[in-house]
């Protein structure tokens, strides 16, 4: 399994995030983003205004690549990353802290997607009607239907239920890209993850961080596994105490229908040391509308659900 992790170390961009009042962008819907900005994570300047595009780094490359293969998370990225978010409208730790999300974010979707010149790739668009990239190997077209797991391609809300806690799940939106290479069915996945309150489900569930990215994971029979290896997350996306945390983590997921698939996970939460997380389950299902989370959150292949009181 071919897998690429991005942004590991920029979920920490949450924790001051957190601080900075709502991850809302202003002004219009598009970008607002200058495509002749600085190509480096850059040092932060005291002008970080919303109306200044030449400050913000790799943010402006990063949205117009998230925007060309994830479309269905172009608008929650722009909420953290685009011309007026919080992060353009704080101290310089927090800026810096932004650009740093992007470029990690930017250099995973690269790899994830090397075909796609927004994301820096050298071939043609690769983009055909599903957002996928077409394969790089001379195998057939991708495919987003059929019963191998291609109905998966979209976004979902991915939760993780652990058995630390099983009524406080951490959350992802899941964009996923289902191809076929070599006649191999393979997955592309991003873990976009959310922001949780402290002891609360569905409050406030904001992007937080550059995605997890994931290349080239089989899909056989309906089933696949997802070693996401030792991943950093930030305690502004962690529901259960609300600190940082460092875990691995293996998903072994089965395909239930083209809108739902869910498995058991086990791994190991290393910091704290809190232990073995064997037998905690995750459920993925579909987002139907852009920016509308499910309530309540299914959390295992029982179809059980959370949600605050």
């Amino acid at each position: 399994m071919s897998l690429l992790r991005a942004g590991v170390s920029s979920l920490l961009v949450s924790a001051f995030i957190a601080g900075c009042g709502p991850e809302k962008a202003v002004g219009d819907d598009s970008t607002g983003m200058a495509s002749e900005g600085p190509t480096g994570g850059g040092e932060a300047t005291d002008d970080t205004g919303a109306g200044d595009d030449t400050d913000h780094g790799d943010c402006a490359d990063y949205l117009a690549c998230v925007g060309a293969v994830l479309p269905g998370m172009l608008a929650v990225t722009e909420m953290s990353f685009g011309a007026g978010a919080a992060c353009w409208l704080s101290t310089p730790e927090v800026v810096q802290a932004c650009l740093d999300a992007c470029t990690q974010g930017l250099a995973g979707l690269a790899v994830a997607f090397p075909d796609v010149p927004a994301c820096g790739g050298m071939g043609s668009t690769g983009m055909g009607s599903t957002g996928g990239p077409e394969p790089t190997t001379g195998g057939p077209e991708p495919t987003t239907g059929g019963s191998m797991g291609g109905g998966i391609a979209g976004d979902f809300l991915l939760a993780v239920s652990t058995t630390v806690d099983r009524g406080k799940p951490f959350q992802f939106v899941a964009s996923n890209v289902v191809s076929e290479v070599d006649g191999q069915v393979v997955l592309s996945t991003c873990l976009q993850p959310l922001a949780l309150a402290q002891g609360k489900v569905t409050t406030p569930r904001d992007p937080v961080g550059a995605p997890l990215c994931f290349a080239g994971v089989p899909l056989v029979g309906g089933s696949f596994t997802l070693d996401l290896g030792v991943v950093m997350i930030a305690g502004a996306a962690n529901p259960i105490t609300g600190a940082d945390i460092v875990v691995s983590m293996v998903m072994d997921g089965t395909i239930e229908g083209d809108d739902f698939y869910c498995g058991t996970v086990s791994g190991e939460v290393m910091e704290p040391p809190i232990g073995q997380i064997d037998g905690s389950t995750f459920a993925a299902v579909r987002l139907t509308q852009p920016g509308v989370l499910p309530d309540p959150v299914v959390i295992d292949c029982m179809g059980t659900s959370v949600t605050d009181p």
